[in-house]
């Protein structure tokens, strides 16, 4: 959900991204951005350049996500002590 965010506006390297999904590994974002490419949502573009630069970016698809994703995240932020609470009495 926050890599599709992180994507919204702008296309992205690694490590901007990792920097736009605070607290992300690069093993997570790296397993995270491969399920997101072969499902369609994001799109990879590898550069023959030296050094190497790898771009991602919002397919088509991807982007329609964004208006559920939002939503969900909103809906975490606005939620977020209540569930918390929860998880703390069960």
């Amino acid at each position: 959900m926050l890599i599709l965010l992180a994507l919204e506006d702008d296309d992205r390297r690694f490590g901007d991204l990792k920097k736009h999904v605070d607290g992300i590994s690069d093993k997570v974002l790296t397993q995270r951005l491969g399920v997101l490419t072969s499902d369609g949502l994001v799109e990879r573009t590898a550069y023959p350049e030296i050094p190497p630069r790898v771009v991602y970016r919002l397919t088509d698809l991807g982007r329609s996500a964004l208006t559920p994703v939002h939503a969900m995240f909103t809906w975490t932020v606005e939620h977020m002590d209540s569930v918390v609470a929860w998880q703390e009495q069960h």
